[in-house]
């Protein structure tokens, strides 16, 4: 299986876990047991800024325990290690017409490219982001592209269990 994860399920590996109101979400030893399976696991290379920058703006709010150095240097490790596959965004090969369609009706411009690679690269598209799977869902446009580019192409939200994937 093929599994393209969406920023929030590396962050662990940056040295951050994920809290919800005080609830974890997704910590190193979700992304631990995640790397203990056979899965293939993609990322996409627009992750790594997309982490830095948010945990950079977390620094200058006060609002990070780790350390920025050892975030930086966990990302490189990441883009060197062996058991994830990075992706690179490259803009001259992206459709167009479907990335400005689902940018339409969807706010975060990241989903939207990481949902377009995942689609040409995975089976499953891994993410927290449940109005990102219900934007794409009420969409007959973005459910005809997926459909004609990976009719068995699914979008997993807030998954934890990936046994059962």
């Amino acid at each position: 299986m093929i599994l393209f994860l969406d920023t929030t399920y590396i962050f662990p590996y940056a040295g951050v876990d994920l809290y919800n109101n005080g609830q974890k979400v997704w910590d190193a030893e979700d992304l631990e047991n995640l790397m203990s399976l056979e899965h293939k696991l993609l990322y996409c290379d627009l992750s790594l800024f997309e982490i830095y920058a948010k945990c950079l703006k977390l620094s200058i709010k006060g609002q990070l325990s780790a350390n920025l150095e050892d975030i930086q240097s966990n990302l490189v490790s990441l883009s060197r290690s062996k058991r994830f596959t990075q992706i690179q965004f490259l803009p001259n090969s992206i459709d167009q017409e479907f990335l400005q369609e689902l940018r339409k009706i969807h706010t975060d411009t990241f989903d939207c490219i990481l949902l377009y690679l995942a689609v040409g690269f995975a089976d499953y598209f891994i993410t927290m982001d449940e109005t990102l799977k219900e934007t794409v869902f009420s969409s007959v446009f973005c459910m005809n592209w997926i459909a004609s580019h990976n009719k068995s192409f699914q979008i997993l939200v807030k998954e934890t269990n990936f046994h059962t994937v």
